[in-house]
């Protein structure tokens, strides 16, 4: 377990954040390396046990099968005889004494032998691809005695940890992906809250109030999908007088919306708050899921809630709001569009309204949090040396529009480029609507050679 604390400021004071590390123990020298797992499935292989004959040609179609040859699928060093559990695994995609391939990315990311470690891992080839990475040292498949030592405890480099208006980049080292990265609401709580999953060592995070408290676990199977929104009296419309403002996270996991949103500054104390949708950002619409902890002029919406897919389709495409009601303001004091954190664009010359024949292609990513912007864009084969890239809109994929946010060190005719943006709402909104594109300009092509709408990543 490791725990690191450094200073931060965020968009609402200055703070602490810390991060904590875990990792699974590790287990005792010549140990497996997941022993329940291994337990279960060896007493499945015992039971499955099948005899055969040693094919050696198969020992070459297998990355690094010369290393344990006929062992990798034969509990016999000669072959002939029972299967490994990885034996099997290849046997159950061949005909008898057939030539055909069988190593794929589906075979290389399997664990036959119940060690925690992939049969691609193992072998030095975890994509599948059929090329192994040089140097690597290779481990048998089929037997769950011979297995990689276990990775690194997860460590949170606090060092490296940049904070971005209410966001920051949390970076980490060590452990085996896919990651679950965790929040604590506040420093005195007992409470987690699941983030994001990830099978990178970085993600963006929020910064909550004057805090930010993070945890990483690793070799984790679950699928937790972030959400951001935030709130302001200027978003619940025009007549609306009121300081009052609001940020926080949503994590959906299956059918499950757990949530943590602080506000503050409100003109009078919370009566309800809810989750409306469809609708976009200047649409109303009724209630699909009320929130708890709307209390006082300052405080969190915080609890866990399962939703119907009537609700999760529209919080998925950026079509719902958090609405918090006063006394003063009973039908909202502040507001604030739910908008996925993850969001990409596609980039031709087709997507552009009046299609440029080009062959220049790119793609663009983005991660929302609260109204910070983080952008990541790379582009290839343009006619020339891009001049300029933007976020256009409010647009459609079949409307034009002006520049809404400028995407700075855009140039040459391929490269990629990345950056930040703080958002004002006029910029926000249209984007969580679905109503911008991303445009690179050239001097062929003045007005834009290629052009991606955006929109909430699958």
């Amino acid at each position: 377990m490791l725990a690191i604390s450094t200073k931060t400021k965020s968009a609402f004071g200055a703070g602490e954040w810390t991060g904590t590390a875990t990792n699974r123990e590790r287990p005792a020298p010549g140990a497996p390396y997941w022993q329940p797992r291994v337990a279960l499935l060896l007493a499945a292989a015992a039971i499955g046990v099948t005899e055969a004959k040693a094919r050696d040609f198969r020992v070459n179609m297998i990355p690094n099968g010369n290393t344990f040859r006929c062992a990798n699928c034969h509990l016999s060093p000669g072959g002939g005889g029972p299967r490994t559990p990885f034996g099997q695994a290849v046997n159950a995609r061949v005909t008898p004494g057939g030539a055909q391939p069988f190593w794929d990315a589906v075979l290389a990311g399997m664990d036959s032998d119940g060690d925690g470690a992939t049969n691609g891992e193992e072998l030095g080839d975890p994509e599948g691809d059929g090329v192994a990475t040089p140097g690597v040292q290779v481990f048998n498949p089929g037997s769950a005695a011979s297995t990689p030592p276990p990775p690194p405890p997860v460590e949170i480099d606090a060092a490296a940890m940049p904070v971005f208006g209410a966001a920051g980049a949390l970076n980490w080292d060590g452990g085996k992906g896919p990651f679950l990265v965790w929040m604590q609401p506040s420093l005195g709580s007992a409470e987690w809250m699941p983030v994001l999953s990830t099978a990178d060592r970085t993600a963006h995070v929020p910064l909550v109030g004057n805090h930010g408290f993070f945890r990483v676990e690793d070799a984790v199977g679950r699928t937790v999908i972030p959400l951001t929104v935030w709130l302001s009296a200027a978003a619940a419309g025009e007549a609306i007088d009121s300081p009052g403002r609001g940020y926080g996270l949503l994590a959906l996991e299956g059918d499950t919306l757990t949530y943590h949103i602080p506000f503050a500054g409100l003109v009078d104390g919370a009566t309800a708050a809810h989750i409306h949708g469809p609708a976009d950002s200047a649409t109303s619409a009724g209630v699909l899921q009320p929130l708890e902890g709307a209390v006082g002029v300052a405080g969190a919406l915080t609890g866990t809630a399962v939703i119907t897919a009537a609700t999760r389709e529209p919080l998925l495409a950026g079509r719902t709001y958090v609405n918090i009601h006063t006394p003063t303001h009973p039908g909202g004091e502040i507001r604030g569009q739910v908008a996925p954190v993850e969001w990409q664009a596609a980039l031709s010359g087709a997507s552009q309204i009046e299609p440029i024949p080009t062959s220049g292609t790119g793609t663009a990513t983005f991660q929302l949090l609260g109204n910070q912007l983080f952008w990541s864009m790379t582009w290839t084969d343009l006619s020339a040396g891009a001049t300029a890239a933007h976020i256009h809109g409010p647009a459609d994929a079949s409307q034009s529009a002006g520049v809404l946010v400028p995407l700075p060190g855009v140039s040459g005719a391929s490269g990629s480029a990345s950056g930040t943006a703080t958002l004002t709402l006029a910029q926000l909104l249209p984007f969580i609507d679905g109503r911008t594109y991303v445009n690179i300009h050239t001097p062929t092509h003045p007005g834009g050679e290629i052009r991606g709408q955006v929109e909430p990543a699958p």
